[in-house]
């Protein structure tokens, strides 16, 4: 019998579809003992022949890559955590409609309309996925969910997902300031290889309010959507329009 690593027990050993003279198949399972030098043989008639099983392994094989590719799916449109929430059951919502508490973060960037028009398509694009990535991924990492990016504008919320935190104390609205830290310094980044390769640097503005807003799914039959309804809503868009 194969040794075991010390502290653990063999683990069994099993040996399927073995063909009898019968013509039909069986499996084999050979399971240690109880460390007295004795092991048992059980002797399993099996049901299914190997053409069937290869089948439903195949099945279960494709299963497994299409939650995967679910998965994936989901990581790019909300993010990895988000993701993990929706899969586990752990973003519980009503689709009536509900009022939760939650930190709203608008963030766009300064003068972009203007810099659109003036420039070749591409390298509006260009310069628009590079600005978005610096002010996507920190809402991400720090629990927020995405609503919607509207052309050079984010719109998120926070505190509608579980968010662990090495910080017991951190609520939403210190995850939208975080989150907003960490896109300054992303879009300080940028602006500064921007001048490196002769460009003007573009700004951000961000708004964040935390007040009860209504949550729920929005929309028609053919077109519905999770939505964040509220006062606050349109305050945080005022304020991200500030300029200070």
């Amino acid at each position: 019998w194969p040794e075991a690593s010390p502290g653990s027990a063999s683990a069994p050993f099993v040996l399927p579809w073995v063909n009898l003279d019968s013509g039909g198949y069986m499996d084999v399972h050979l399971l240690p003992g109880p460390g007295d030098g004795c092991d048992f043989v059980i002797c399993l008639e099996s049901m299914v022949d190997p053409q069937e099983r290869v089948t439903m392994q195949q099945k279960g094989n494709e299963t497994a890559l299409q939650k995967h590719r679910q998965s994936q799916l989901l990581d790019r449109h909300v993010g990895h955590y988000v993701a993990e929430q929706l899969l586990d059951g752990g973003l519980a919502l009503r689709a009536e409609g509900e009022r939760r508490e939650a930190s709203l973060l608008f963030c766009d960037i300064r003068g972009f309309t203007t810099f659109a028009e003036q420039q070749p398509p591409q390298l509006v694009f260009q310069t628009l996925n590079r600005f978005l990535q610096a002010m996507v991924q920190p809402i991400l990492d720090c629990g927020g969910w995405l609503d919607k990016i509207a052309g050079d504008a984010v719109y998120t919320a926070f505190g509608l997902i579980p968010y662990k935190s090495a910080d017991p104390q951190m609520g939403p609205a210190m995850q939208a300031v975080q989150a907003a830290l960490q896109i300054v310094a992303n879009v300080r980044v940028i602006n500064d290889e921007r001048r490196r390769e002769g460009l003007e640097p573009l700004g951000v503005g961000i708004g964040i309010t935390t007040w009860a807003v209504a949550v729920g799914i929005l929309g028609t039959q053919d077109r519905r959507q999770f939505a964040v309804i509220g006062h606050h809503v349109n305050l945080a868009a005022r304020l991200q329009g500030q300029v200070l």
